[in-house]
């Protein structure tokens, strides 16, 4: 465990970097979207949804991973655009009415609430084929090779072995004959770790790493992503119980469930070990501060 002063440094740093992404994606979302969309409530729907209040911890890993490769910063930045256009997408979609049914996002009112149900539809429709469009670009690399992997490898992580394949596992949780246990582990897999899992995966394919980083930065994608859910399950235990919702407070106590989560997140420091990140690497203050969240 870090020591109480190094873990302070190590938040301060994460934030710092976080806000400095959190600007520069921002520019580059805006930017994106607005030269794509000529029509006003398309377009004020897509921007809503997709600039500003995001966390960004997915396009924190594209970054960090590729500084750690020594992936082109450009690169980077066109993966990292595509991947929270995606996220944004997902968002749109799960609180829709016949979704999760959630009206607010971020103490915001949801897309769907702000404008309508149809143009929250039409709008996570184009974020997530903006998305294909942005990284199919040349400015993700310039080998049509390796785009082609890309958005063969973003297809996959949110498709219906994907994303999509979550959501629906989510909303048909209880259907299922398979333990609970593994139930909860696929779904979280599948609805919160495909995504970060194709960011880390990708990330590496930018730097033209090779075949067994890439898979090396995908399993420690899966690793975070399953130790994030489930410290979301822990912060949300209360009320998820009570809503009956397709979590891990369904099968697990709160100190089972943070074994789960530190056992990802050795997982994790594994794969940061095997594949070289220096001690100054932010990934590792990052899986330090993860399974302490408190938001």
């Amino acid at each position: 465990m870090p020591s109480p002063l190094k873990s302070l440094q190590a938040k301060k740093s994460l934030a710092k970097r976080l806000a400095d992404i959190q600007q520069c994606l921002d520019t580059a979302l805006v930017q994106t979207i607005s030269e794509s969309c000529a029509h006003p409530r398309l377009r004020e729907a897509m921007l809503y949804v997709a600039v500003g209040s995001a966390k960004r911890l997915r396009s924190l890993l594209v970054f960090e991973i590729g500084a750690l490769l020594g992936a082109e910063h450009d690169r980077v930045l066109t993966l990292a655009v595509a991947i929270e256009l995606v996220h944004a997408y997902s968002l749109v979609h799960d609180d829709l009415p016949c979704m999760d049914n959630a009206d607010e996002r971020r103490g915001q009112p949801s897309c769907h609430k702000r404008f309508d149900e149809a143009t929250a539809i039409l709008a996570g429709d184009a974020l997530l084929s903006l998305a294909f469009e942005v990284i199919a670009s040349p400015q993700a690399h310039p080998l049509g090779e390796t785009r082609a992997a890309l958005v063969c490898a973003l297809a996959r992580a949110i498709g219906p072995v994907g994303m999509v394949g979550g959501q629906m596992l989510d909303l048909y949780f209880a259907d299922s004959n398979v333990p609970m246990p593994q139930r909860v582990q696929e779904l979280h897999d599948l609805k919160t770790g495909a995504l970060m899992a194709v960011a880390c995966a990708c990330a590496a394919r930018l730097a033209d790493a090779s075949a067994d980083v890439v898979q090396a930065m995908q399993a420690f994608g899966v690793a975070v992503g399953r130790a994030y859910q489930m410290r979301d399950d822990m912060l949300d235990q209360e009320a998820d119980l009570r809503k009956g919702a397709a979590t891990a407070a369904l099968c697990m106590n709160l100190e089972d469930m943070q074994q789960k989560a530190n056992a990802a997140l050795q997982h994790a420091r594994e794969i940061l070990g095997e594949v070289g990140a220096p001690a100054d690497s932010l990934l590792w203050d990052f899986l330090d501060t993860l399974a302490t969240r408190e938001a």
